[in-house]
């Protein structure tokens, strides 16, 4: 039975995983990512950096970005109490009353949280900056600090601060009404 509540605990936060698959948050560039040189973008969010490092297929609008996010403590918290409540409400473990969630796998809540945070953290400069992720393993991200290493330091409440390389292509530009007619 115990096996089995880990099981569904386990099994209920996989299926939370979308924007970044867990394979995908490791080191994967051989150069760091702070180091990649490239046209810093015109900042959009305070204590986020993006740069358009290389072209993929300029006829489609992709680019290879830096991204340099710090993730504010208000979201990580944000997120750590939402996944605690979650996982309060759908899972049980023995020894312990309905909704609490035993020390032995707080580790696991944190990871989680971290993760969420990176993916929030992600997809809210991708907004601000007018970026789309693209389909499949071309739109995973490179994110050169590793879960685990994050983890060791991690508090709710504090902020992130990651590197990550992505393929992304850029929105198309609207143009208005009144640039049309001149």
């Amino acid at each position: 039975r115990f096996i089995f509540s880990l099981f569904t605990f386990f099994q209920f936060f996989n299926s939370l995983n979308g924007f970044i698959p867990l394979k995908s948050i490791t080191v994967k560039a051989s150069l760091l990512h702070s180091e990649l040189s490239g046209e810093v973008l015109p900042s959009k969010i305070d204590g986020v950096v993006v740069k358009k490092i290389e072209p993929i297929d300029e006829a489609n609008r992709i680019f290879k970005y830096n991204l340099e996010v710090n993730i504010p403590g208000e979201i990580t918290l944000k997120l750590f109490k939402t996944i605690q409540k979650e996982i309060g409400q759908k899972s049980s473990f023995p020894g312990f009353r309905k909704g609490q969630i035993p020390p032995f796998a707080m580790g696991q809540v944190y990871t989680f949280t971290i993760e969420e945070s990176i993916t929030e953290g992600l997809l809210n400069t991708f907004e601000a900056y007018g970026l789309e992720k693209l389909e499949g393993s071309d739109g995973n991200a490179s994110v050169e600090q590793k879960v685990e290493d994050i983890a060791k330091t991690f508090k709710p409440g504090n902020g992130i601060f990651i590197n990550a390389v992505v393929n992304a292509r850029e929105k198309e530009q609207k143009v208005s009404e009144e640039v049309k007619s001149e």
